[in-house]
């Protein structure tokens, strides 16, 4: 769990979705004890609207993981916070609230999002490297969630590391570039042709 927590960017955004399910969150302090007797307090809360941020009083995530709490409460386990589904970008990486991606990763799963199940393709360290240094090299501002109407996702990068979850770039159609939901970039066409064909 420490492993897992530590690895969620703290950045807060100022703009994420929330739906407007109706529903009564479900709270949870968590207790953390030292060896050399020092304890640290986590908050968090259960949410059908996922809108629920996690801090221990000094830093706060927006990543949420009220849904993986409340199942080690209830099971006395830690679920994994990094999906099993290849194409899922999961619940983000720390860095990127200063990278679109952060640095180090060995692998990437490049999917081709539609109506249907994405399908992927898998990729070592020299493309993971070789994309993100296209992407690293784009300019970024703030994540507004803005999109022009009818804009779609188109492709999903998943960025694997040797330790911590992955972390998902979102590349869109149309004029809304790409992000990670807490950056956006433009998208140039070469980056995207070059996307493309890795799908081929």
């Amino acid at each position: 769990m420490v492993a897992d927590l530590n690895h969620l960017p703290t950045a807060a955004p100022s703009w994420r979705a929330c739906t407007m399910i109706g529903s009564i969150p479900h709270s949870y302090l968590i207790r953390l004890r030292y060896s050399d007797g020092d304890v640290s307090w986590i908050g968090t809360a259960y949410d059908d609207n996922q809108c629920v941020d996690t801090t221990n009083g000094v830093l706060r995530t927006r990543s949420y993981i009220g849904d993986a709490v409340r199942t080690a409460f209830d099971k006395r386990h830690w679920p994994s916070l990094t999906p099993m589904d290849e194409c899922e970008p999961g619940r983000g990486r720390i860095g990127q609230d200063q990278h679109l991606v952060p640095e180090g990763a060995i692998a990437l799963t490049v999917c081709r999002l539609s109506t249907m199940a994405p399908q992927g393709k898998t990729y070592g360290a020299d493309v993971a490297k070789e994309i993100s240094s296209q992407i690293a090299s784009r300019p970024t501002q703030e994540y507004d969630g803005t999109c022009p109407t009818g804009a779609a996702p188109s492709i999903r990068l998943v960025f694997r590391y040797a330790q911590g979850p992955p972390a998902g770039v979102t590349v869109w159609t149309k004029e809304c570039g790409m992000d990670n939901r807490i950056l956006e970039s433009e998208a140039p066409p070469a980056l995207t042709a070059k996307l493309s064909g890795l799908l081929d």
